[in-house]
């Protein structure tokens, strides 16, 4: 229940495919709308609900011997919130899902 949540994975395909499954997997996010992309890197912001004043997340891609490693982050976006109840570690959990099987969501 911590500010950010963070979590690395290797997905074994590249990166111009993991690139766009994180595209389909942040549209299915509840209340996430992708805010830019550029070199790499990936930014989107989920809208407040009941438990946080909304997060931002940060994907990054990189490429590696046999696929790509995926740097995700999620974390509050209001400075003065200390706990997330769990939402920055759902995100996680959802991106780290629809990122296990690229092309199939």
């Amino acid at each position: 229940m911590a500010r950010k949540q963070e979590q690395r994975i290797t997905v074994p395909v590249e990166p111009f495919h993991v690139w766009n499954q994180v595209h389909v997997v942040l549209g299915a996010l509840p209340g996430a709308q992708i805010m830019g992309a550029n070199q790499g890197v990936i930014w989107a912001s989920v809208r407040p609900g009941l438990r946080t004043w909304g997060e931002q997340i940060t994907v990054t891609l990189m490429p590696v011997p046999g696929g790509t490693e995926v740097h995700l982050r999620s974390e509050n976006t209001f400075p003065l919130q200390l706990i997330d109840l769990g939402k920055n570690k759902e995100n996680i959990a959802h991106l780290v899902h629809g990122l296990s099987l690229p092309g199939t969501h």
